[in-house]
């Protein structure tokens, strides 16, 4: 085979940095990664096929331009980009010759940027008549181009192979960049706004909402304290802890030589999915588990999960079983997959407790600022918990969040248990009354274990955690 060094370019024309160069959008997009990595895999595919195929890969970012939509534009531009659609949508309704050709003429326009809209059913839940109305919406074109901007960049970035752990870790710079100024708009408008209770008393959003879960400390508090109730009473029924890694074959991963182009979605998805069968052989064994799932990233963004089960000890082969066999059903036989897809580790209470095995893991993910078993905050080195990244927590936290929102990824979820929803509702009543007194005094027993916040004798009060959330007795209540 003949082999293409960057001096063998035979002029000018043939240059990597020329093609580059000749993409009018490359400053806004390749400043934030690796251009160097850009040329080398354009010498590569040179060099195992021919410079035709290389140059053709490297035109192929013209991807990111379709139309008069550039995919990394400003944020203002986009925000012209999008009314101009919005009038044009306008212009279909007000011309079609009824309400199906203008809505099919309309998904066409937003499909041919590579938008998916309105795949679900329910948004014609009220009509086609609302449906054309979000069409003409400036704010509706605004909020479908920023996702897709984000995700067909942070795409190019991995195809590159400018996200692993030796350089732009979990998502690129470029997508952390665009994060924080996302939280920028939000927070301006929010403390552009103000809200008036009843009794005449004014607040900005965004003081109401550091009050909510949307404040990283509150959140992390309370996971902590959901935590803490389930191992309570695990350890009330003499249950063990469990705790699961499961990852994804090597074809999601970015940085394998098997990786077939799936992006962090895709893998979740795959977790997902493999979640399901799991959880339907549990439902058909009989097995009850409860506890918490984090999913979080690998360095070359790829995601994996964390599952702290609490469960009857007498369960436990069963359940490693089940893990198993489904988190081995694809590609298992491939190398390293019995060491790395899935791992198993039974807490020992003698060493630790469960919650203080995972609290770093959640927070991490939150804002990266570990609590011990005093309460006291720790800022800990993302070392601890994350080998070969060099950064501190509070780093690998924001890059961490910039990953999660691009991907759409839920980073916690509560296995089992009662709603959360229920527990926020009751912890707002803050004195006993006597209407709460329902079901034989449970809703009043279920709001003093919410408002002490005693998860565990919240559960318990509610029927325990395990048991169907449509036959709580509280669940569902409108308070």
């Amino acid at each position: 085979m003949h082999t293409v060094s960057a001096a063998s370019y035979p002029n000018e024309q043939s240059h990597p940095v020329f093609w580059r160069d000749q993409l009018a959008w490359s400053n806004s997009i390749f400043s934030d990664f690796d251009e160097l990595k850009l040329d080398r895999q354009h010498i590569k595919i040179a060099t195992e096929s021919n410079l035709r195929d290389a140059n053709l890969w490297l035109l192929n970012y013209e991807g990111l331009r379709r139309g008069d939509l550039v995919l990394t534009m400003s944020d203002s531009e986009m925000k012209d980009w999008a009314e101009a659609k919005a009038v044009q949508c306008g212009r279909i309704v007000a011309g079609s010759n009824g309400q199906n050709e203008a809505l099919e003429e309309c998904k066409t326009l937003a499909e041919s940027y590579g938008m998916e809209v309105f795949q679900n059913d329910s948004a014609f839940n009220w009509g086609i008549a609302p449906v054309l109305e979000r069409f003409k919406e400036m704010a509706w074109w605004l909020r479908q181009v920023r996702k897709l901007a984000a995700r067909e960049v942070e795409k190019a970035a991995l195809n590159l192979g400018t996200i692993h752990k030796k350089g732009q870790v979990y998502c690129s710079d470029y997508a952390v960049k665009k994060r924080m100024e996302q939280k920028k708009r939000n927070k301006h408008l929010l403390e552009n706004f103000e809200a008036v209770n009843n009794e005449g008393d004014k607040y900005t959003l965004a003081e109401l909402s550091d009050l909510s879960v949307s404040n990283p400390v509150i959140r992390r508090n309370e996971l902590m304290v959901r935590l803490r109730g389930f191992e309570e009473v695990a350890d009330t029924f003499g249950y063990t802890a469990l705790f699961y890694t499961v990852t994804c074959p090597s074809k999601y991963h970015p940085s394998s030589k098997k990786y077939n182009g799936a992006t962090p979605r895709d893998a979740q998805g795959y977790l997902a999915n493999l979640w399901a069968r799991i959880r339907a052989q549990f439902k058909r064994d009989n097995i009850e588990v409860f506890g918490f799932r984090v999913a979080e990233p690998h360095k070359d963004g790829c995601p994996h999960w964390h599952l702290l089960l609490f469960a009857a000890k007498e369960s436990q082969d069963t359940i490693t079983a089940t893990f198993r066999t489904h988190a081995m059903a694809e590609d298992g036989k491939e190398r390293g997959a019995d060491e790395r897809r899935l791992t198993l580790e039974v807490i020992d209470k003698k060493k630790g407790s469960a919650v203080g095995y995972i609290a770093k893991y959640i927070c991490k993910n939150i804002d990266g600022v570990y609590q011990d078993e005093n309460g006291t905050n720790v800022t800990f080195d993302a070392k601890d918990i994350d080998q070969n990244y060099c950064g501190n927590s509070a780093d690998a936290a924001t890059r961490v969040d910039a990953w999660s929102s691009l991907w759409g990824i839920r980073q916690f979820q509560q296995i089992g248990g009662p709603s959360v929803t229920v527990w926020r509702e009751l912890r707002r009543m803050d004195t006993e009354e006597d209407e709460y007194d329902l079901f034989g005094g449970i809703v009043e027993k279920a709001r003093a274990a919410a408002d002490s916040s005693d998860w565990a004798a919240f559960c318990i009060v509610v029927g325990g955690c395990t048991l169907k959330r449509k036959d709580q007795p509280i669940n569902g209540l409108t308070f």
